[in-house]
């Protein structure tokens, strides 16, 4: 079997849409066959609260950072998500 193509797709914020036509990056991952990519949505803030839509991605990570670290240079972000995707060895990478 080959290896499945490792895609993040790195969000802002947690606001997944209740109807995933309306929702661009769920409709990326739903136009990805699991049998070839293995799908990752992170996000820089937030998180979903009890009844609110989670995403349709394999997995879901949530950094929740501050709305103060992601003002200015974010260096402290960057390089957490620099050595989060150095880890992850991702394919590709998709900022929404």
């Amino acid at each position: 079997m080959k290896r499945r193509i490792k895609v993040l797709q790195l969000h802002p914020d947690s606001n997944i849409k209740s109807q995933d036509f309306a929702d661009l990056g769920e409709q990326i991952f739903h136009a990805l066959p699991s049998e070839r990519f293995e799908t990752v949505n992170a996000f820089l803030r937030g998180r979903p609260s009890a009844g609110q839509p989670v995403s349709r991605a394999e997995r879901s990570v949530y950094f929740g950072f501050t709305d103060a670290q992601l003002k200015g240079m974010r260096i402290r972000a960057m390089w957490h998500l620099y050595r989060y995707c150095r880890r992850e060895r991702f394919d590709v990478v998709i900022c929404n």
